[in-house]
């Protein structure tokens, strides 16, 4: 993971910046193994951009239980971008807010029912039942 701080007012964290499918190990250790995933701090607010791999990693460093109020935008849905989402266990805390914004769909389904109802479809390891955060 690389961190960039602007400014106390400004922090870039990049969770993966891999394409197509996640490679860990050592020939990865420079710019990481995970797929795409930026975090965005900007004067108190957490912007989130695609939920690959590398978003399992920035949960990691998420207390159980916090409150999480986030933006999350995804700017395509390949699954190297949407693979990381059924693992971001703020999603199913009633103290998660969260913001969903991306691109119209191939189906013309709005966001947060393609959100719901295909990344988190009923193959993944929670359900899309047991999703209890406000999502908008």
């Amino acid at each position: 993971m690389s961190t960039i701080s602007l400014s106390s007012q400004f922090l870039i964290r990049f969770w993966g910046v891999r394409g197509s499918i996640p490679a860990p190990g050592k020939s990865t250790l420079r710019y990481g193994g995970n797929t795409s995933c930026i975090e965005l701090c900007i004067d108190g607010r957490r912007l989130i951009f695609d939920g690959g791999t590398g978003l399992r990693s920035l949960c990691k460093t998420l207390r159980n239980g916090d409150p999480f109020r986030g933006f999350m935008f995804f700017t395509h849905y390949h699954w190297d971008h949407i693979q990381g989402v059924p693992f971001f266990t703020p999603i199913f805390s009633d103290n998660c807010h969260l913001t969903v914004y991306g691109n119209h769909t191939n189906t013309g389904d709005p966001v947060k029912k393609h959100f719901t109802e295909r990344i988190l479809r009923d193959s993944a390891p929670k359900m899309q039942g047991e999703v209890t955060a406000k999502l908008e």
